[in-house]
């Protein structure tokens, strides 16, 4: 079986050398259209085998499916991107007198903790639409069947995930969250030239955040079908402008709350702090919580052996001499109280951005984790 290769030709494993079926698939592409160009009937003789439009794309990649599922989507989730963005601009240039200019672009493998497959997410900005994060999902799957017209060379259809939120709003930013969402598939022997702009919520979607952005952040904020749901543009202005106002108030209080907690911290720990035996992690955005204190376990460091690395709470961590520990920890519950209270003013939630325990080390390990932090916020 050594020498069984697949011919896409006749979606069959064939008994011929390889290297004369590598030889054979590039003289039969010397003859065939540029990749992705269909072929005029006109252009055959009877007897000629008509060739598929994404010939070239099977080969290009690899000979096989499995091979092509490994290495070959990857670049066509890049190339199909980055055609997109071309075809959006262009699409409402012409018709709009509109642009849109992609920021930011990331290709990522997956979300959160799932993996997807390379190039298969995608997020951006755009330029034109202020305040509002962009996805792409890209997924693979088995053609139904493949006929003698288009036998399929990768046996595969390719599916489109095209949504958009407002960041600020963002819980979860994937398809299945949002409400400006579009799905679209086609499989790889059809011409997709316009095939972005074929789906009605596709170009709707684009227009109503470039033309109507309070309409859109209505929508989006609400979940609502703006087909089914009327809204005024004043109703919408109206909603967005109450919004943002008490926005700014909430990420004012979140400011004030932070620093209010961090000082009460620092003022607890000042000593240690001051002499280097302790210094405040920021995990950056994203974490929660965002602060953590990070003590050198100076008593194992002088030979104590029975004290021990680990995770403490902040006031029940056994450290020896701490004549204000029952004061310091009513300061820490006031604080706690005070910037309840602000978030309760506000009818929204809060939680505290500094954590309640602390994380002992000791030896090198302390100066190392102490020098990443630096080094992560210089």
């Amino acid at each position: 079986m050594k020498n069984e290769v697949y011919n896409p030709q006749i979606d069959e494993f064939i008994n011929e050398d390889e290297e004369d079926m590598k030889q054979q698939l590039v003289q039969e592409f010397e003859h065939t259209e540029e990749p992705g160009e269909l072929v005029d009937d006109a252009e055959f003789d009877e007897d000629e085998e008509r060739k598929n439009p994404f010939q070239a794309i099977a080969e290009f990649y690899q000979e096989t499916v499995d091979e092509a599922n490994k290495k070959g989507f990857s670049e066509i989730f890049k190339h199909e991107t980055e055609r997109f963005f071309e075809i959006a601009n262009d699409y409402l240039q012409d018709n709009y007198k509109l642009s849109f200019t992609p920021t930011d672009v990331q290709y990522l493998d997956g979300y959160f903790l799932f993996g997807h497959g390379s190039n298969s997410v995608i997020q951006f900005h755009v330029k034109e639409a202020p305040g509002w994060l962009f996805g792409i999902w890209w997924s693979a799957e088995e053609a139904a069947e493949s006929t003698k017209e288009h036998p399929t060379y990768l046996k595969t259809n390719i599916n489109c995930e095209f949504f958009a939120q407002y960041e600020e709003n963002i819980d979860k930013f994937k398809p299945s969250a949002s409400t400006f969402v579009d799905k679209i598939y086609w499989s790889l022997h059809e011409d997709h030239s316009n095939v972005w702009f074929k789906g009605y919520h596709i170009s709707h979607v684009v227009l109503l955040i470039l033309q109507h952005p309070e309409l859109a952040f209505y929508r989006d904020f609400n979940s609502t079908d703006l087909n089914v749901e009327y809204v005024s543009e004043e109703k919408a202005k109206s909603f967005y402008t109450e919004w943002r106002l008490k926005e700014n108030a909430i990420q004012l209080m979140k400011q004030e709350n932070e620093k209010a907690m961090l000082d009460c911290l620092k003022y607890i720990y000042g000593p240690v702090l001051e002499k280097g035996d302790a210094f405040i992690n920021d995990r950056g955005e994203g974490w929660s919580p965002r602060y953590e204190l990070i003590l050198r376990n100076v008593w194992k460091d002088e030979g104590q052996a029975d004290s021990q690395d680990g995770c403490f709470d902040l006031f029940d961590w056994g450290a020896e001499g701490w004549d204000d520990k029952e004061q310091d920890e009513a300061l820490w519950d006031k604080t706690i109280a005070k910037c309840e209270a602000r978030a309760k003013a506000l009818d929204t939630y809060w939680y505290s951005p500094v954590s309640t325990s602390l994380v002992i080390v000791s030896g090198e390990k302390y100066w190392k984790y102490k020098k990443e932090a630096e080094e992560q916020h210089d």
